[in-house]
């Protein structure tokens, strides 16, 4: 069992509570779908005719479109870093067809 930081876990806790502190012993990989999924289900209900999760499953750059997407910017350590919370979440995509909204790219 993986064991966080404890001063770095409490000041955590402290800051957010949407923080990507996930249980050790959760995968992320069963996690992030299942919520990327209730995601999709409401793109649909909003009139998606498409509407595909990826989470570290398909040939999608999720870094670089989260960045385009204005969450945040990648960092010399290669995550994507978004400020208040630094690279402490998960990212996922939701393909659809769905006319959305368009954010600005992300300006540090």
């Amino acid at each position: 069992m993986k064991e966080w930081p404890k001063v770095a876990l409490g000041e955590l806790l402290q800051r957010s509570d949407e923080t990507a502190l996930l249980d050790p012993e959760a995968d992320y990989h069963e996690v992030t779908p299942a919520r990327l999924e209730r995601l999709a289900e409401w793109l649909r209900a909003e009139g998606a005719t498409i509407a595909r999760p990826y989470t570290d499953a398909g040939p999608v750059p999720e870094r670089e479109l989260a960045q385009r997407a204005g969450l945040g910017w990648i960092g010399k350590n290669t995550m994507l870093l978004r400020p208040g919370v630094g690279s402490l979440f998960f990212i996922g995509t939701v393909l659809t067809d769905l006319d959305l909204a368009v954010d600005a790219p992300f300006a540090p």
